[in-house]
């Protein structure tokens, strides 16, 4: 009986060992890549920095964009977000490579806008919809019109 005990205490051990080690491998995403980015914490990464009290998760964006000026990575629980603030960096990505980079994160409180068929907007569409919508709407994303947003 003795013996069973412990070694349902050496697995329950052993699993929480498994799971932080993990989250720990997960956390260091982005600096296993050389991407900068701000600290998070285990397995929350940088969610209580976007949705805590003290900053708008737009501020706290913006913040960090000052410390990390060309592009950073955040950890937001179980996704990897590249966050890029450069002109150029951003360019090479919307135009020159968006075939690589035609899927997004959804909105949690989001319906699956590839459901509805109303629901044709760039930011909502995810997959091959927003590759048709990301080529028809490529002339918004010039070189010029992004320097001008900056």
């Amino acid at each position: 009986m003795l013996e069973t005990f412990v070694l349902l205490i050496l697995a329950l051990v052993t699993v929480i060992a498994a799971v932080c080690v993990y989250y720990y491998h997960q956390l260091s995403y982005w600096s296993r890549r050389g991407i900068p980015g701000p600290k998070g914490e285990l397995f929350w990464g940088n969610l209580k920095s976007l949705i805590g009290r003290e900053k708008v998760n737009v501020f706290q964006l913006r913040d960090w964009s000052t410390e990390f000026p060309r592009f950073f990575g955040i950890k937001k629980g179980f996704y990897n977000n590249l966050v890029i603030s450069d002109p150029d960096l951003a360019h090479e990505v919307f135009v020159k490579k968006f075939d690589h980079f035609h899927g997004h994160e959804l909105h949690p409180m989001e319906e699956d806008p590839d459901q509805d068929p109303k629901m044709v907007l760039l930011i909502l569409a995810r997959g091959l919809r927003w590759k048709r919508l990301r080529t028809i709407s490529n002339p918004i994303f010039s070189l010029g019109n992004l320097k001008k947003v900056r």
